[in-house]
């Protein structure tokens, strides 16, 4: 069975739809490259996080909040349960890079609440989450390597 579904060229690439069962939603999938084994896995991968994986996505996504809400003066938020901050988000892609390494990437944009101009960003390597923070369209194999202050999500490098 086909992950990425409604596949077709688009301005930037292979563009298609993908289920993201975390949020229980379809988000537009732009692959990089026409390998269509790697684009799978890495669909698949998005719907296979563990509950770790998630545990730490909250508790980074918390963090990056946090941090830009005291950068502007805005009151500090409090999540209690963590997963409840993703009612604070909504997926609006899946960037599935072309392969460099054999390990699964899944490279997400997303809006929040709290940052409208650059939204934030999700990358996990394989089963590391290894950035968190808005989006500037890192490089997914690379991201987490640098020592970036506003990667929420440091200390988590993975393999590559």
């Amino acid at each position: 069975m086909t992950l990425i579904r409604e596949i077709e060229h688009g301005e930037d690439g292979l563009e298609g739809i993908v289920r993201f069962s975390l949020f229980n939603t379809d988000i537009p999938a732009l692959l990089e490259n026409e390998d269509m084994v790697h684009a799978e896995r890495c669909a698949a991968h998005l719907n296979e996080m563990s509950t770790d994986i998630v545990a730490e996505l909250c508790r980074a996504s918390i963090r990056y909040c946090n941090a830009f809400q005291d950068a502007t003066g805005t009151p500090m938020q409090s999540f209690t349960p963590a997963p409840a901050v993703l009612e604070c988000i909504q997926p609006t892609l899946l960037i599935i890079p072309a392969p460099a390494h054999d390990v699964p990437i899944v490279h997400l944009e997303l809006e929040c609440d709290w940052e409208a101009e650059h939204g934030m960003a999700w990358v996990i390597r394989g089963d590391h989450v290894v950035y968190v923070g808005p989006f500037n369209g890192e490089d997914p194999w690379t991201t987490g390597d640098d020592h970036d202050a506003w990667n929420f999500a440091r200390g988590q490098s993975g393999p590559v």
